[in-house]
């Protein structure tokens, strides 16, 4: 007797077949992590050419960047964990309503973000930092958060792709967002 929520599709699980759905969920997801590398390299290169103090910038930007980043992506992670649990109770009204707060959330932590972005340079000199270095830090903030907004919303979205089992719609929306963060993302 067969549960009746089992399908008649579903094969047993065994080492293989866990190996081979593991590497078509987490193919594309390193493909596009991969394009984020891309970005991270091509940060250094421009800072090699902008000279001594944009390369000391470097850490402090980067820095702020995980700070900045880390927060959102933290409390945006849980649209993936939300949309899998609609997902996989087939409630698919509730997907809307899930969007939109992610969405909105998003919104929240921009606002809160932006402070950071704009008073990079004092905030950091009071701190001791070199003033040149906290220059280029706030030159860089202000582009940065530019696309804070964006890369929060592209995040919901490739959450929800991943809630949706949807892996190559966030490969792909990686691999454009890290190109278009590489040609926006420098002042």
């Amino acid at each position: 007797m067969t549960d009746e929520h089992e399908s008649k599709t579903d094969e047993p699980l065994t080492r293989h077949s866990a190996f081979g759905k593991m590497f078509r969920l987490a193919t594309p997801y390193v493909i596009s992590r991969f394009m984020m590398t891309a970005t991270g390299i091509g940060n250094g290169i421009v800072l090699a050419f902008l000279g001594k103090d944009a390369i000391a910038a470097g850490p402090l930007i980067s820095a702020f960047q995980f700070f900045l980043l880390g927060v959102g992506r933290g409390a945006l992670s849980t649209t993936a964990i939300k949309g899998g649990e609609i997902n996989g109770a087939k409630d698919y009204q509730s997907f809307p309503k899930l969007m939109t707060s992610a969405w909105l959330i998003s919104l929240i932590i921009v606002l809160l973000e932006l402070p950071f972005c704009l008073t990079a340079k004092p905030l950091l000199e009071s701190v001791g930092i070199h003033a040149p270095a906290a220059k280029n830090t706030e030159i860089f903030l202000l582009t940065f958060s530019i696309g804070l907004l964006p890369y929060f919303l592209n995040l919901n979205d490739n959450q929800f792709s991943l809630a949706i089992k949807k892996t190559k719609i966030n490969m792909w929306s990686g691999i454009c967002f890290s190109f278009c963060w590489m040609i926006v993302g420098y002042p």
